[in-house]
């Protein structure tokens, strides 16, 4: 059995709505295109991981309502498996993602049954050695998704599977008081620059990065937008720069996408560096379109994306991706 990306947190359908400026308090703004589109941090990262043939798995829950029916078909599409996902009594969690002229953005989030309904019991042999669970900090922000999360962490180091944690800006206030004693088993740890200033108290992004690690965290990666990212480890810190993206229309997804590729690509075996550059390859092609992972690619238009870029080590680490993409729809083929 192929390792797995066991992804937990929020499934969310968005309302995207593009503006020439975010309005002020009690000022109007004309709404020059209106999309809905499916998303959520979790989600985002298992479908860029599937895409780039990736075996992943997302957990958590939807509503009993249309909306949670798209989420579920979304997801089915890009290959993810939504076993993991349970349709309950209630809202789907919903997004408002308000977008401006430079692709960044702003939020009014619904978290619907997320608050209300508890998961529930967890699969049997969920996840195995050889996995990686990667949580949302967004999972940490309600009682009911908290418990899990912290069911499913306890679950991964008991099997001895990797574990990646995504914090959001709520999880980065709090951390330290409510859960720094679970960094040590967080094999990969992937804040923006503003989350990991939240947690440590600094401005400096190298000194933020040795101040997480120094936490027990296995590898940091910071993500520095624009700037790339630094992977800090026990042997130093590393800078990978960013790419160029092709167009900026939507910055949504744009962290998820890097974790997806990131961690599509250390499942394979892939060294840290290695993987980071696939993350940063595929952040630039999610970022050209609207949504979360709308424009989540394959291994192939990452192929075509390094040859533009001229980065030959880049096309070196996507002929391994390919070749397990390869596998991965041989095996289909034979059952």
């Amino acid at each position: 059995m192929s390792e797995c990306l066991v992804t937990y947190g929020d499934v969310i359908f968005e309302v995207d709505v593009q503006v020439e400026a975010i309005p002020k308090a009690g000022q109007d703004a004309i709404v020059t295109d209106l999309r809905f589109t499916p998303g959520g941090s979790a989600a985002n990262c298992a479908a860029v991981a599937a895409r780039l043939g990736a075996k992943a798995r997302s957990l958590g829950l939807v509503g009993q309502d249309a909306f949670g029916a798209m989420l579920l078909q979304d997801l089915e599409h890009h290959g993810v498996d939504v076993s993991g996902l349970r349709s309950v009594a209630g809202p789907t969690a919903m997004a408002v993602i308000i977008i401006d002229r430079t692709g960044e953005r702003s939020f009014l989030s619904f978290r619907g049954v997320g608050v209300s309904v508890p998961y529930g019991p967890l699969p049997a042999s969920l996840i195995q050695a050889g996995d990686c669970l990667h949580i949302s900090g967004y999972a940490f922000q309600t009682p009911h998704s908290r418990d899990t999360a912290l069911h499913l962490i306890a679950v991964a180091q008991e099997v001895g599977a990797m574990i990646s944690v995504d914090p959001s800006f709520h999880f980065a206030r709090e951390v330290m008081a409510k859960y720094s004693h679970l960094l040590d088993a967080v094999d990969f740890f992937l804040p923006n620059q503003e989350e990991a200033f939240q947690i440590v108290g600094t401005q400096e992004p190298i000194q933020a990065a040795e101040e997480l690690l120094s936490l027990g965290i296995g590898a940091v990666l910071l993500k520095l937008g624009m700037d790339g990212c630094l992977i800090a480890t026990q042997l130093g810190i590393t800078h990978i720069p960013a790419y160029s993206a092709p167009r900026v229309v939507d910055t949504t997804g744009a962290g998820d996408a890097f974790a997806g590729g990131f961690l599509a690509a250390t499942l394979k075996g892939c060294r840290l560096e290695e993987s980071a550059r696939v993350g940063q390859a595929a952040a630039a092609l999610v970022v050209a379109k609207v949504g979360g992972h709308a424009g989540a690619p394959t291994v192939s238009e990452l192929r075509d994306f390094a040859y533009e870029q001229q980065d030959a080590g880049l096309l070196a680490t996507l002929t391994r991706l390919e070749s397990y993409s390869y596998q991965i729809r041989s095996r289909k083929d034979t059952e």
